[in-house]
């Protein structure tokens, strides 16, 4: 997968390229792959890259810094300029140049200019000093671990452990936390040694062997907008920059279009004729998404593709998800549809592809485990909003089960360690007010991070993603404003309203009614949403019933999988409990969805990367 890797040793190593290529080749998942490499002549560093297409290097050799960059810069022209203004000369286009002669001119503070989305190290070699650095937002995973002899970092964690010093142990507060809230918190991973980079961090390591991690950016609260008018005049101004900052360039445009509200603002904010933009749905034939994406598509002009979940999706679910395991190093709960859909992308000669994901920033009443009610905003302190998290986060995981799946002695110590990580990632947004604004903090900081930063490293192993809402200046924008007014469809209705009026017109899929339609309107349009797809009426149905699905086609490899002498064997879940999800599930006595599919993922990672069961890899299509 595109990415970054690296092995540094604190004293002069002739393995460190070795160990190097064997991270290179196992984040190579596609024989098109692009890769560019260094190695320190002194042998204290070997690093290097693996990019989509050809172009994108390392800094030239005559800079005094080497730079490997995964990701880009959006504002790279306006900060070469300002470069340039200081005298400092270019021989490429390549953002790793950039980042180089920034660091060269300003340090560590250049950082803080930055608007992207990316990852990179940086080596100083007349100090011997390594730095990684991360986009304000951290959604380019960059891991690390410290060795018997030094340091290692890569973006994958499949290619950290093929550095024989990095330990394969589990971490018990990393497995609490996916099986708790379905995703990571903080810095934690499945293994003791690998952590993740915080966002919008420096991680500096020397040859002596010291590591220090800083933050050079994080979230602040600022003062609210003076009236609700001002709040959405200002709010459309910033998202229409944040997509312009996205569609310049080059490359060819996708974008990943639904009948919901993220992806037409997104389509709406894109003025037409300066930009051509190929759009593509997934659902099944005849769905109200793919209704709705085509009209939107037809509106705006864009060159619309409908992509169908095909017949043998369920024949083929276990290669399918031992991909996306495998992609994801085990770290992403996900039900695996969209893994058929990326070769798509390729050969619609997308390059890169926009997403609207963290668009939920602005009606947070459907925002997954977050979802919050209006009436539930009168939050008097954070433990009443760290109570309320704890039962939302939880639900979709371990209600009904609790930590019980896991084996006796493990239970208490892993429900404390879930608990403390989660007190843990509200203490950065302490100082926001009102307190119902540490939920939005927290969905930045960590659900995008550690949730959606994997989502989107799956598509990001075919083309380039590029996601409008998550920009500091729009995010810093949206913070301002109260939780009551990013409730429902106010703001994006107010936004398609001023880009794109004829968008208001066509139906969202998610609700049945069209954008800015009242809170009656809306509840009688879900209402009946849910009632033809319970009739079955054709095009209302979801193109996905993972829950149905595991309970009946798929409940043979459910079973053989997590019942088997090897799963049972790891010491972590007690057999009973286990047992028992799966048997209620089967018969329906309780949905054991997303704990079943974590499961699933976990026992499949265990065997690709603990156990390093060739078998289990996904077979190259």
């Amino acid at each position: 997968m595109p990415g970054i890797f690296g092995v540094c040793a604190q004293q002069p190593n002739g393995d460190v390229q070795v160990i190097a290529e064997r991270m290179a080749a196992s984040m190579r998942h596609h024989s098109w792959y692009s890769s560019g490499t260094h190695s320190d002549p002194a042998g204290y560093i070997a690093c290097g890259q693996i990019t989509l297409r050809a172009g994108s290097e390392a800094s030239p050799d005559a800079a005094p810094v080497v730079v490997m960059l995964d990701g880009e810069i959006y504002d790279y022209d306006s900060q070469r300029r300002e470069l340039e203004s200081e005298g400092l000369q270019f021989r490429s286009r390549d953002a790793s140049e950039l980042l180089a002669r920034g660091f060269e001119r300003w340090g560590q503070a250049f950082l803080n200019r930055l608007e992207g989305y990316f990852s990179a190290a940086i080596w100083q070699p007349h100090e011997r000093t390594l730095f990684l650095v991360n986009d304000r937002f951290g959604m380019k995973p960059l891991y690390y671990g410290v060795t018997p002899d030094g340091f290692a970092f890569a973006s994958e964690i499949k290619a950290l452990l093929k550095h024989p010093g990095i330990a394969r142990q589990r971490s018990l507060g990393g497995v609490a936390q996916f099986f708790t809230f379905g995703h990571f918190l903080g810095e934690h991973t499945l293994l003791q040694s690998v952590r993740v980079m915080p966002p919008g961090s420096v991680l500096t390591y020397d040859a002596r062997g010291g590591v220090a991690v800083r933050r050079y950016w994080q979230m602040q609260p600022g003062g609210t907008i003076r009236t609700q008018r001002e709040a959405l005049e200002e709010l459309d101004r910033s998202f229409a920059r944040a997509v312009s900052r996205r569609i310049d360039g080059p490359l060819q445009l996708g974008l990943s279009l639904s009948g919901g509200l993220d992806a037409r603002t997104i389509l709406a904010a894109i003025p037409r004729r300066t930009a051509h933009v190929k759009s593509m749905s997934v659902g099944i034939p005849g769905s109200i998404d793919h209704r709705a994406a085509s009209s939107l598509a037809e509106i705006a002009g864009a060159e619309h593709h409908c992509e169908y979940l095909k017949n043998d999706f369920l024949e083929r679910f276990p290669e399918h998800l031992r991909t996306l395991v495998h992609l994801t190093d085990g770290h992403y709960l996900d039900q695996a549809i969209t893994v058929p859909t990326l070769p798509v992308y390729r050969s619609l000669g997308i390059e890169a592809l926009l997403r609207g994901h963290a668009g939920e920033l602005l009606h947070m009443d459907k925002a997954y485990a977050f979802s919050i009610r209006p009436d539930e905003l009168a939050f008097k302190d954070v433990t009443a909003v760290e109570s309320w998290l704890w039962s939302h986060l939880t639900t979709y995981m371990i209600e009904g089960v609790e930590h019980d799946f896991f084996r006796p002695a493990l239970r208490a110590e892993a429900a404390a360690l879930a608990r403390q990580s989660l007190i843990e990632a509200l203490a950065p947004s302490e100082r926001f007010s009102p307190p119902a604004q540490r939920i939005w903090h927290l969905f930045v900081s960590e659900r995008l991070r550690r949730e959606t930063a994997m989502s989107m490293q799956m598509f990001g192993s075919v083309v380039d993603i590029r996601m409008p809402y998550l920009d500091a200046e729009f995010v810093d924008l949206t913070m301002r404003v109260p939780p009551t007014m990013k409730m429902g469809d106010v703001i994006q209705s107010f936004i398609l309203n001023q880009r794109s009026p004829e968008f208001l017109q066509v139906v969202n899929a998610n609700t049945g009614t069209n954008p800015g339609a009242g809170n009656l309107q809306r509840t009688f349009g879900t209402l009946k949403l849910r009632m033809l797809a319970k009739l079955g009426v054709p095009g209302y149905q979801p193109y996905e019933r993972l829950g149905l699905w595991l309970s009946h086609q798929l409940q043979p490899f459910v079973a053989d999988l997590l019942l088997s002498d090897r799963s049972l064997d790891r010491g972590l879940f007690d057999p009973e409990t286990l047992r028992r999800v799966i048997e209620d599930h089967q018969h329906r006595r309780k949905n054991h969805t997303f704990l079943i599919m974590a499961m699933l993922i976990f026992e499949l990672g265990q065997r690709q990367f603990i156990d390093e069961d060739a078998a289990e890899l996904p077979q190259p299509g």
